[in-house]
């Protein structure tokens, strides 16, 4: 199984950059527009969009005087692979454990 992305899981864990990912489904975003959506100065968000920012997740374009924001969705899409692999191996496991614990029953049912 292949390592964690942990920068993103990191990333994500907190609420208010799991908020500004939410916002940013629906399209780019000026840096003013997504902290006006925070209880928090600017300066507060924009600590959380660098975070964003490092792992990948969010991108970045000037415009004009504007720092426009959009997801790079490779980073999330390696993470749900991850979840995927993570899955699959838990699935393997709990079918073999399964099959153990079934011939288990019908051996005690025997006499």
């Amino acid at each position: 199984m292949r390592q964690a992305p942990s920068e993103v899981f990191a990333a994500l864990g907190d609420p208010t950059r799991a908020a500004i990912v939410a916002l940013l489904l629906d399209g780019e975003r000026s840096a003013g527009d997504i902290a006006r959506h925070f209880d928090m100065s600017r300066p507060g968000v924009g600590k959380h969009v660098r975070v964003l920012e490092k792992a990948g997740i969010v991108a970045v374009r000037p415009e004009g005087r504007e720092r426009m924001h959009r997801l790079n969705p490779q980073p999330l899409i390696k993470a749900a692979g991850w979840f995927g692999e993570l899955s699959r191996f838990w699935d393997e496991r709990l079918d073999i454990l399964k099959t153990i614990l079934e011939n288990e029953e019908g051996s005690h049912g025997k006499a």
